[in-house]
């Protein structure tokens, strides 16, 4: 769980900031993805060619896969194709962001005591 949200540098960490964050997010309920780039011509004769990969994840508590993969997909759009010398940590907003308005109250019945 570390390397999936560490990624590939898991023994360059010596911060301890960055260690406690990272395992405390390997230890929280997630959804992850990962994005696989296939060299196409070599995808053409039944090869694979690995270009690039990425891994992704958010804390899964409160939120559908759906809103996670969704997230995910669009704040992971930049680093895609791209090297980062660490694991990147970006706060994005996962599902629907509303409000709700209440009006005043109002008594539509009242019930008999039995």
């Amino acid at each position: 769980m570390r390397a999936l949200v560490a990624g590939k540098r898991i023994n360059e960490f010596r911060f301890p900031p960055e260690e406690m964050e990272i395992a405390a997010a390997a230890s929280d309920s997630r959804h992850f993805i990962m994005v696989l780039a296939f060299e196409f011509e070599a995808a053409k004769k039944h090869e694979k060619k690995l270009l690039w990969s990425a891994k992704l994840s958010v804390p899964s508590i409160g939120v559908s896969a759906d809103d996670a993969m969704l997230a995910l997909v669009r704040a992971g759009g930049p680093y895609f194709g791209r090297q980062t010398s660490r694991a990147q940590h970006i706060e994005v907003p996962v599902g629907h962001i509303g409000r709700v308005d209440a009006g005043p109250t109002e008594l539509k019945e009242l019930l008999d005591e039995k």
